[in-house]
């Protein structure tokens, strides 16, 4: 018994909190949620039939989609940043190979807003974006299930994670709509 109690006692007399667990790299959550949900899109809206979803909103005439980059490991002071840009071409080569499902098409750039550049200031660890869309744009596309490849790049500071660093939007334009009414 003494023997338990002075083993507890030495565990509870360092502080753990100074040392930097993990790996710094820099990913996009929206990513591992489709990894972690079994499949390779993020799912626009995310639950087809529960008007609560959370991965887009409506802002007036457009329709918001929630995206963001994540620092992993300890939280560190390095404020950080990242480019943001589509890949087209992974898209078309997903429609390509049956990757997306059927009635998929490649969304075109100039129905959307995406902003160029991130920045996480001193301290955070996470910063959010929004691809906008206009709602009047997308009517139409009805019927049809629109993807874009939103990817990061180009880290001021820290690595990527490579294999969460692009996140495939599948935008189900029909269940939108209905979410909306």
């Amino acid at each position: 018994m003494v023997s338990l109690v002075s083993l507890f006692i030495a565990s509870c007399g360092k502080d753990d909190s100074h040392i930097n667990y993990g790996s710094n790299l820099i990913y996009m959550p929206q990513a591992a949620q489709a990894v972690n949900a079994g499949n390779s899109a993020y799912n626009i809206p995310g639950n087809q039939t529960d008007p609560r979803t959370y991965n887009f909103t409506r802002n007036g005439a457009n329709i918001e989609i929630f995206l963001g980059v994540y620092l992993s490991g300890k939280i560190v002071d390095n404020p950080f940043g990242v480019d943001i840009t589509t890949k087209p071409d992974t898209i078309n080569t997903l429609i390509s190979s049956g990757g997306l499902g059927s009635q998929v098409i490649l969304m075109p750039s100039n129905i959307f807003v995406l902003p160029s550049h991130i920045d996480v200031y001193k301290g955070q660890n996470e910063a959010n974006f929004k691809l906008s869309i206009d709602t009047g744009t997308l009517r139409s596309y009805t019927g049809q299930n629109l993807a874009v490849a939103v990817n990061i790049a180009n880290p001021t500071v820290y690595k990527l994670n490579a294999t969460l660093c692009t996140t495939i939007i599948l935008l189900n334009v029909n269940s939108v709509f209905a979410l909306l009414k």
